[in-house]
């Protein structure tokens, strides 16, 4: 993870080597795949650009995509058990947001724990909304979307634009989505 957010690491060459000498099955592994990430940076997506997708699975195994939400703004909210601010902001996202905003938003929560813990803290949390994972903990989307830190929030157009991204607090994040939801539609004139 130095690669990643030390600018002056010096050993880039050793850790490729080191991953080099991993056999396939290691680097298909979930920590394999986070050393190939940290070595070799995907493609991200920034403000503007197409939202990306990927399989995400709910906690019964079905499959989902992020494009089966389009025709809503969707908020993706990453998280992880671990993040208390996260979980503080579970009950204001599902209490104010979900009912505030219900005909025009979908609030899609994107688990980087591991299978276990994420469905362990889904159930202690009772989480009602949607509620996926890639099962690739941060080495999946988190990796796309440049997610550097949780909680972290991305708003999506009904047409799949990413609107804004930001890693905020519940009250930063509130004052953000009234700008993009609550805007009167002006007309051209």
């Amino acid at each position: 993870m130095s690669l990643k957010y030390n600018p002056k690491f010096t050993n880039k060459e050793e850790i490729q080597a080191l991953y080099d000498r991993l056999n396939e099955e290691q680097k298909a592994s979930i920590e394999g795949q986070e050393i190939r990430v940290n070595l070799f940076p995907p493609k991200t997506v920034k403000e503007g650009d197409d939202m990306a997708d990927a399989d995400l699975f709910d906690l019964d195994g079905k499959v989902h995509h992020l494009a089966d939400f389009k025709g809503k703004y969707m908020l993706l909210d990453f998280w992880s058990s671990g993040c208390g601010p996260c979980i503080m902001a579970f009950a204001r996202n599902e209490r104010d947001f979900k009912s505030k905003y219900k005909d025009r938003l979908t609030i899609i929560s994107l688990s980087s724990d591991t299978q276990t813990r994420w469905k362990a803290a889904s159930a202690q949390h009772e989480m009602t909304w949607q509620n996926l994972s890639d099962l690739k903990q941060t080495a999946g989307l988190y990796a796309v979307y440049d997610v550097n830190g949780i909680p972290n929030y991305v708003l999506i157009s009904p047409e799949g634009k990413i609107v804004k991204m930001c890693r905020a607090m519940v009250r930063q994040l509130e004052l953000k989505m009234r700008r993009y939801l609550d805007a009167p539609k002006r007309e051209m004139s």
